[in-house]
């Protein structure tokens, strides 16, 4: 075992159990391929330490960290080894990125974190409350972090709103900049996938989201509005569907 692996394996180790997680965690998620590439993030400067875990996904996990400048970031990982991405070719099957006859498991992970990293450039681009991305390697997304020393900003269905129509419009002013913006639609909108920091909201997770040129674009907007306006419809906000696609019709 080389001193790299070495080095990096104990970092993480001594994440793990800190958190109280069992070996098996560290298994799952740093296999010899992302511990390689968490070594070449340490060694680029982009991290010097992982501080804790934030969240376990279907097919990423997530992790705060600190840059050598002693900056928060969040760091999410793919694993190789467990992910299904069983709802993956729905998104990507009519994106040119992608090629899933000939790829490998692995390389479909690694494009789909490359994936991400494009997005939410091209949404914080736009001026969407995104995190900013700050790099991309292999099965890794390193970006902004949202919330405090000690625990990640909440997700909005985990807030209590103050003032649910205030942040019902600016969700709705985020969809309308990444439609027209970065001729994004989100594909998988919901309480789940937005934060509540600093008392606004940002969105996450959008890996997912595809051109408005996409054959399904249309059905993924539909999907993403009627997510909101059902949830905030259950918070006393009554606005119909109309009203929001005239928003992205709209030429201003």
């Amino acid at each position: 075992m080389t001193d790299w692996y070495e080095v990096v394996d104990q970092k993480l180790k001594d994440v793990i159990q800190r958190d109280g997680k069992k070996e098996k965690t560290l298994d799952e998620v740093f296999d010899k391929r992302t511990l390689l590439a968490f070594y070449k993030l340490f060694s680029r400067g982009v991290l010097s330490r992982v501080d804790f875990p934030i969240s376990t996904g279907k097919e990423a996990n997530i992790f705060k960290a600190t840059t050598p400048q002693g900056k928060s970031v969040a760091v999410k990982i793919y694993r190789i080894n467990t992910s299904t991405f069983r709802r993956l070719r729905e998104y990507v099957e009519s994106d040119p990125q992608f090629d899933l006859r000939h790829s490998s498991k692995s390389k479909i992970i690694f494009e789909w974190a490359k994936k991400e990293y494009s997005n939410l450039r091209l949404l914080w681009n736009a001026g969407v409350r995104v995190p900013e991305p700050i790099a991309y390697l292999n099965n890794i997304l390193v970006m902004e972090y949202l919330g405090s020393e000690q625990e990640p900003a909440p997700l909005l269905r985990e807030t209590n709103l103050a003032n649910p129509s205030e942040v019902f419009d600016q969700i709705i002013q985020d969809l309308v900049k990444a439609y027209k913006r970065a001729n994004l639609v989100h594909s998988d909108l919901s309480s789940f996938n937005i934060m509540i920091h600093q008392g606004v909201p940002w969105l996450f997770d959008v890996a997912q989201a595809v051109s408005k040129d996409h054959p399904k674009a249309g059905e993924f907007l539909d999907r993403d509005i009627k997510n909101l306006v059902n949830y905030f419809g259950k918070l006393g906000v009554h606005v119909s569907k109309s009203i929001i696609y005239n928003k992205l019709s709209d030429k201003k």
